[in-house]
């Protein structure tokens, strides 16, 4: 069964801003990412990724672990303006004890809401 781990981040303008998930306790596959990306957004703001170990990041940061986009072999951070972005992926988590980490730069003088969903499903077998 898939499961949406979902980010509503309310972002100033000019600001940088690290939102994490709940602990993940058991493995995972990571199956879609889902980024929306606001009007008037204009391509200014940046989204980032990641896989950690870590429950909370310093709130502007970059976070500590495994950049997803990487994995994807995306070099850069998404961006967009009026419009989503669906990442469909594979990416298998061996351990549980995880977090999901959503890094977002606005770059715009204007504050914006941004919307991410990433879509998890255990690789756990069931008896």
């Amino acid at each position: 069964m898939k499961t949406p781990i979902i980010f509503n981040i309310a972002l100033a303008a000019g600001v940088a801003r690290t939102t994490a998930s709940r602990r993940i306790s058991y493995p995972f596959r990571i199956t879609k990412i889902r980024l929306n990306f606001p009007i008037g957004s204009e391509y200014e703001i940046e989204v980032l990724v990641f896989i950690s170990d870590d429950a909370m990041t310093a709130n502007d940061t970059v976070p500590n672990g495994i950049d997803i986009f990487r994995i994807l072999n995306i070099e850069k951070p998404a961006v967009g303006n009026a419009e989503v972005i669906e990442m469909n992926c594979d990416i298998k988590v061996a351990e549980g004890d995880k977090y999901i980490h959503v890094y977002v730069l606005n770059n715009d003088t204007n504050a914006h809401k941004f919307m991410a969903v990433v879509e998890i499903e255990s690789l756990e077998r069931r008896h």
